[in-house]
């Protein structure tokens, strides 16, 4: 009898291993997929960003992009999150997983938040607190 159920059950072992490398495979190979289509769907988002950013006669724009740029090369992505919790902001809730993404992010967060009557972006509130935090940067006004 033992032999019987050595003889059924490890065959049918062998195959549900198998069966469990093959759906370990499949989910690995899903996950590749999707993170693929996330670092496209980002390189899309910077090609936007540049494009906007490069956009010449547009003080407004070159100066939120030189915010944009010296924000990259001034924070991690642990300052931002706790630029955000200073500034209210749900640091989670900001799209991006990159310092560069957050940044573009929150510029845009808190440019819509504070859009003024002639629909130009605040973000002196922002450059403020910046310099606050890194105080030996020359801060675009925006």
């Amino acid at each position: 009898m033992a032999a019987f159920v050595g003889d059924t059950l490890l065959p049918r072992l062998n195959q549900i291993e198998r069966q469990l490398t093959e759906l370990e495979r499949l989910r690995f190979e899903s996950l590749e997929q999707r993170l693929v289509e996330l670092e496209k769907r980002i390189d899309r988002q910077d090609t936007r960003w540049e494009r906007v950013t490069a956009a010449t006669g547009t003080g407004r724009l070159d100066a939120r992009a030189a915010l944009h740029q010296m924000m990259v090369k001034a924070f991690s992505l642990a300052d931002m999150a706790t630029l955000c919790l200073e500034m209210d902001i749900e640091y989670d809730e900001l799209p991006g997983d990159t310092i560069s993404h957050k940044v573009t992010s929150l510029i845009a967060y808190i440019g819509r938040r504070n859009q003024r009557s002639d629909g130009e972006w605040d973000l002196s509130n922002l450059v403020k607190k910046l310099k606050e935090k890194r105080p030996s940067y020359k801060w675009p006004d925006v």
